[in-house]
């Protein structure tokens, strides 16, 4: 088993590295530090702990504290101690309290890790099986399915490989001495009775193996599901761009694709753990103008056949902004700049302005006409954007270029055919800005 933990070591870690073991003092956690601090030497390793208490169980609580500190002090490292009052967090946030020890303990690691050092937690194949089971009674997808990793960022879990049986074997060993936790005998929590009526009921009854089998069927899934994620962002990378894709080209895909595409434009939109029902709901949309609220501020939306999945778009405020010959003019509305200047060039990409003209930028207002140069007539700009398939997330703030209140330019669009002549001759001219 010592030889199997060093093997894992080995792959997870680098000459050097500062290991902050999350240490609670039951069997898993100490056979995980007196491993490491045996082979801290050979493997060049630095090791601490970190133990926190969660304050719900009183002196039991005090008593694993204070094992913590002692075990560490025999071992000669050092142990940090948080106290969080796991309840009021719980109950803060809307989870349950082994949620929210889970959060805390966590944070706990990554304040102490700062991005400097690897945290290592004791998880071991029986922890993976029951998370397995978990998610799929739950419903859940492959990444639900592959367990719990043996390497997730600057976390790694050196006894991935190792049996809860084999851990205690361990400990019996090397002579350790561990506490044990009370609650995690009680049925109230929904591990516990996986842990100790579901998976031995499945022991003796089907399979004697199980949490050996099931653990190599979820390696396999993780690797399957490690591709799937890969060609996901290469798609995305191809096809999305700022939330938004076109759904012919999201319907070409494979059924398994789309939805894996789906969910990473939601995930980056900001809309976590999102439900395998959102996302069918999501592929069915259908027509513009229709929609899905995610939460109280993202949504998926049709428009031109497009998906969109982003905030909601605000109602942009009318904005307008004079112009001065010659200068640039910032408008933060629509992300440009613009300049007009007289030249004495009278070619196609001019305008034609009378002198002393009020030229001015702002977005459209009710009414708003044009007459569009190679078209006969008049159109609403209303009617232009709708029949050049303009989403309503960007109608609203569309810049448009005024002459004495008459559009001669949808910017960047269309021109109004009336400043296509004259005798002054203008350039006009704009740049994309950040902001």
């Amino acid at each position: 088993m010592t030889e199997k933990i060093k093997r894992a070591a080995a792959r997870l870690t680098n000459r050097g590295d500062k290991i902050i073991v999350g240490f609670s003092g039951g069997a898993d956690s100490v056979c995980l530090l007196h491993a490491l601090c045996a082979l801290s030497d050979e493997l060049g390793l630095k090791i601490s702990a970190a133990h926190v208490n969660h304050g719900l169980r009183g002196d039991e609580a005090d008593r694993d504290e204070l094992f913590a500190l002692d075990f560490c002090r025999r071992l000669g490292i050092e142990c940090r101690i948080k106290h969080a009052d796991v309840r009021y967090l719980a109950e803060k946030m809307g989870i349950s309290e082994e949620t929210a020890g889970r959060h805390a303990r966590y944070a706990f690691f990554e304040e102490l890790s700062q991005g400097r050092a690897k945290i290592a937690t004791a998880h071991h194949k029986n922890d993976s099986a029951e998370t397995i089971l978990m998610n799929l009674f739950r419903g859940s997808s492959l990444a639900g399915l592959a367990g719990i990793a043996e390497k997730r960022g600057n976390i790694i879990r050196p006894l991935m490989r190792l049996t809860r049986l084999e851990i205690e074997y361990y400990c019996a060993e090397n002579n350790l001495q561990f506490v044990t936790d009370s609650t995690n005998n009680q049925s109230v929590y929904t591990r516990n009775r996986i842990r100790h009526v579901c998976i031995p009921y499945i022991e003796k009854y089907f399979n004697s193996n199980f949490v050996h089998t099931v653990t190599e069927n979820a390696a396999v899934i993780f690797e399957e599901n490690a591709y799937l994620n890969s060609e996901t962002e290469k798609l995305y990378n191809q096809l999305v761009k700022e939330g938004e894709i076109e759904l012919k080209k999201l319907h070409a895909l494979p059924l398994a694709l789309r939805r894996r595409l789906v969910r990473k434009i939601c995930e980056n939109a900001g809309v976590r753990d999102i439900t395998a029902q959102y996302i069918e709901d999501i592929l069915l949309l259908n027509g513009t103008g229709k929609s899905i609220s995610l939460n109280n501020d993202i949504c998926a939306n049709i428009s031109y056949g497009k998906l969109t999945i982003g905030s909601r778009v605000p109602q942009t405020a009318p904005y307008e902004y004079p112009l001065s010959i010659d200068e640039w003019t910032d408008i933060p509305e629509a992300k440009i700049r613009i300049r007009v200047r007289r030249t004495d060039n009278t070619d196609k990409n001019c305008f034609f302005f009378p002198n002393n003209a009020q030229l001015c930028v702002r977005n459209r207002r009710s009414g708003d006409i044009f007459f569009p140069a190679g078209m006969i007539g008049r159109k609403k700009i209303k009617d232009y954007f709708i029949d050049e398939k303009i989403s309503r997330s960007k109608r609203a703030s569309a810049p448009l270029l005024t002459c004495n209140n008459e559009i001669a330019w949808i910017i960047n669009m269309r021109r109004d055919r009336r400043f296509a002549s004259g005798a002054q001759a203008y350039i006009v001219e704009t740049e994309t800005t950040a902001s």
